[in-house]
């Protein structure tokens, strides 16, 4: 995927638009608030959701609960009956409603979610971070829930202030933006249909709010219909991200045009300011990664992380950044030297994430760092934690598993699989996984107690998966030195036993079995009439009845050196059975 495809994807997958715009439903009959007198009522004020601070650091989450209070009563009071402010009360009534506990502490994305069950028309969240004095420092994100992009105020807690006050005082510097939004609508809502009146609303609204992003985005677009590189564009979305500097679209629409005039280097750029904005992203930080890569700037990841972590030290996002974009490059690189530098990178910035909040981890994040880290000793650590955290899930129990055989503790692994059958007796994937593991690690002897569970499944596709790992394991025991005769004759019965469909492995199977029985039978022949003991020749009776008709499959097979080593062999075997009751005769009074 090119660079300008990246791009234009970008807006599908931000979280500003994972969750689908509400529209209000067609009235149908007598219009709400009319009255038969002919006169109405007044229609009720858009609803404004004011999310409770997120800070950076959980032990910080009292404080923010009280600014959010001081700021959500002060814009009540500001905004009048011309807007409804969600109360607290409603707010937590929605909360529990969703799982979540009173005055929970909800990143945008979330916060956004809650706002779209209230039928919000704008919504407020603000971001916290304590500084070295001991004081806070917010941004507070005025946006509607459908717009692509708002406006961001600035501020930080004064000495003694408390913090029900400095919350009032955020909410001081949002009123005028309330005042300047239906002005910025109305291009947003005319920019198709009557551009003259759309600018003529935007610059009414820039004129109370200075680079508001809501109606530089509008001139933005109106700009880009005319010209779709132009500086006029430009200029309106860099105006939109700086009175938004979290409208992921605002900024993408500066990488799309710094791409159309191949600027590399603000390509560059503009991606670095997007996964500062939402390092958590993973479909926008791999296009990042690759668009870095592409040109050549694989180092600018983690030049954001770097920055962002001195001035954030505490928040887990930047490491699990980082460790995206090094495992990306460590994955990417088939030299294993310069390889080793980039694992190691992803592990220490996993790792670090992990001890910055253990809680927020969840199964891709074991995934991950099981995949980088360079030691058996560490992924097993790892591969430990994963079943702890997720005792029932299948993809923990598989890492631990493999891990298991990896370093020939069999009995372990084995045991793990006997859990993840019990968890869910339909899903080969697991048995499978181990099977493999153990036939790598040549312990196929151990992966035989799995024939009856393969044996009753009702996956073809699993039974032929099963078949085929044995038949691999019978191959290699074949080109011992000597060859493990015993082995091969258990691996090729248990295949005949499942009954795969593919007529190779069946094939296949029945060769193994003859190689393993064969190697002998021409010292048993021998044996037989010098012992002439009846226990020898019952024993060589059932050699042959296992024989006979193994070498019948092979010799229909379309494979030659298959079918010639069972022609070379069938007609001395049928031969010694015709020989055999007189043998029995002779010998077994």
């Amino acid at each position: 995927m090119g660079a300008l495809a990246m791009l234009q994807q970008i807006v599908s997958v931000t979280l500003l638009t994972a969750i689908a715009t509400v529209h209000a439903a067609p009235s149908q009959g007598i219009p709400r608030g009319a009255s038969i007198s002919g006169g109405s009522n007044a229609a009720p004020a858009p609803k404004v959701t004011v999310a409770t601070p997120y800070p950076s650091n959980s032990a910080d989450s009292a404080s923010a609960v009280m600014v959010g209070y001081g700021l959500r009563d002060k814009l009540t009071r500001d905004l009048g009956s011309d807007w409804q402010v969600i109360s607290v009360l409603d707010m937590n009534k929605n909360l529990a409603n969703s799982g979540y506990p009173k005055d929970a502490l909800l990143p945008a994305d979330q916060a956004r979610a809650l706002a779209v069950l209230f039928g919000t028309r704008v919504l407020v969240t603000t971001s916290m971070s304590k500084g070295a004095d001991n004081h806070f420092a917010a941004n507070t994100r005025v946006i509607g829930i459908s717009d692509d992009a708002g406006q961001v105020v600035k501020a930080s807690q004064g000495p003694n202030q408390q913090l029900n006050d400095f919350g009032s005082k955020l909410a001081d510097q949002l009123s005028v933006i309330f005042k300047a939004y239906n002005d910025a609508k109305a291009c947003n809502d005319q920019q198709t249909t009557n551009q003259a009146k759309a600018i003529e609303a935007a610059n009414k609204a820039l004129k109370q709010v200075p680079n508001y992003g809501y109606a530089e985005y509008c001139l933005g677009e109106i700009a880009q219909k005319k010209d779709s590189a132009s500086d006029e564009a430009l200029g309106h979305f860099k105006n939109a991200a700086i009175g938004d500097p979290f409208s992921l679209k605002a900024v993408n629409q500066l990488a799309v045009i710094h791409f159309k005039r191949h600027d590399s280097t603000a390509v560059v750029a503009d991606f670095q300011q997007m996964i500062t904005i939402a390092p958590t992203n993973q479909p926008l930080a791999q296009r990042a990664i690759d668009v870095f890569r592409q040109f050549h700037r694989p180092d600018a990841a983690e030049q954001v992380v770097d920055a962002q972590m001195k001035l954030d030290p505490t928040n887990p996002d930047w490491p699990d950044l980082k460790g995206n974009s090094c495992a990306a490059q460590a994955a990417g690189e088939s030299d294993p030297v310069k390889a080793k530098p980039k694992f190691d990178c992803a592990y220490s910035a996993f790792n670090q994430e992990y001890t910055l909040d253990p809680t927020r981890v969840d199964s891709l994040f074991f995934q991950k760092i099981i995949f980088v880290a360079q030691s058996g000793a560490d992924s097993m650590t790892w591969a430990r934690r994963f079943v702890q955290k997720y005792p029932t899930s299948v993809t923990a129990l598989e890492a631990e598993a493999q891990l298991f055989t990896s370093t020939g503790q069999t009995d372990s692994a084995i045991a793990i699989v006997n859990v993840l059958t019990r968890l869910d007796s339909t899903e080969s994937k697991p048995v499978l996984v181990v099977t493999k593991s153990l036939v790598d690690a040549k312990h196929a002897e151990a992966a035989l107690q799995f024939a009856p569970y393969f044996k009753k499944s009702s996956d073809e596709t699993a039974r032929n998966q099963y078949a085929g790992l044995l038949i691999i394991a019978a191959d290699s025991a074949s080109r011992q030195s000597p060859p493990d005769d015993s082995l091969m004759a258990h691996l090729g019965r248990a295949v005949i036993d499942v009954k795969p469909q593919n007529k190779s492995l069946v094939e296949f199977a029945n060769y193994f079995v003859v190689r393993a029985l064969s190697d002998s039978l021409q010292g048993m022949s021998a044996a037989v009439r010098a012992q002439k003991s009846c226990d020898y020749v019952k024993r060589y009776d059932a050699v042959l009845a296992e024989l006979e008709p193994a070498l019948v499959v092979i010799t229909g097979s379309t494979n030659t050196g298959i079918s010639t080593y069972g022609n070379q062999l069938l007609a001395p075997v049928q031969s010694e059975r015709k020989v055999l009751p007189q043998l029995q005769q002779a010998f077994c009074h």
